[in-house]
C-alpha cells in the first residue's frame, strides 16, 4: 500500500497537481487537509460600519478566499444573508481573514452576518459562521 501512495503521490507531482499531492501526503499521515475556521470576531461596530476577523487553518498553500455577507435583519426580519444580503471580499492574511463593511446607512439596526471560507482546492469543512451584529445608535 506504501509503495502504490508513493508511485501515486510522484505521478502527481510529476504532473503538476501539487495540491493533489499535498492532500495525499496529509491524508496517508493521518492529518485533515482541509480549510478549518476557527471563530469570527466583530469589532470598531460604529453607527454605519463593522470590523470582521476569521481565524482559519489548513490552507498550506493559501489557496483560500473568503467572504462576508450581511443583510439588515431590522428591515427585514429572518433576512438570509446569503440570498437576501451584499457581500464583501475579505483580505486574507497569515491564517485570518479580515475585512470592514461601512456605509451603512440605519444606525442602531441589527444585521445578520454570515461568513463563507472557499477553499479552491474544494477541500472544505465547517466553512461558515454565522452571528448577529447591532450597530450603534447615533
Amino acid at each position: 500500500m506504501k509503495l502504490l501512495m508513493i508511485i501515486i503521490s510522484f505521478y502527481f507531482v510529476g504532473c503538476g497537481s501539487e495540491v493533489e499531492a499535498e492532500l495525499l501526503s496529509a491524508r496517508s499521515k493521518g492529518e485533515d487537509p482541509k480549510l478549518q475556521l476557527f471563530g469570527m470576531t466583530v469589532s470598531n461596530v460604529t453607527s454605519s460600519s463593522f470590523s470582521v476577523v476569521v481565524n482559519y487553518g489548513n490552507d498550506a498553500n493559501r489557496s483560500s478566499d473568503g467572504q462576508l455577507y450581511y443583510c439588515n435583519e431590522s428591515n427585514s426580519p429572518s433576512c438570509d444573508p446569503y440570498s437576501d444580503g451584499s457581500f464583501i471580499d475579505l483580505s486574507r492574511a497569515d491564517n485570518a481573514f479580515s475585512g470592514t463593511v461601512s456605509g451603512l446607512t440605519d444606525p442602531g439596526d441589527a444585521y445578520n452576518i454570515l461568513f463563507i471560507g472557499i477553499d479552491t482546492d474544494g477541500y472544505l469543512t465547517d466553512n461558515e459562521i454565522s452571528t448577529q451584529i447591532l450597530l450603534l445608535s447615533l
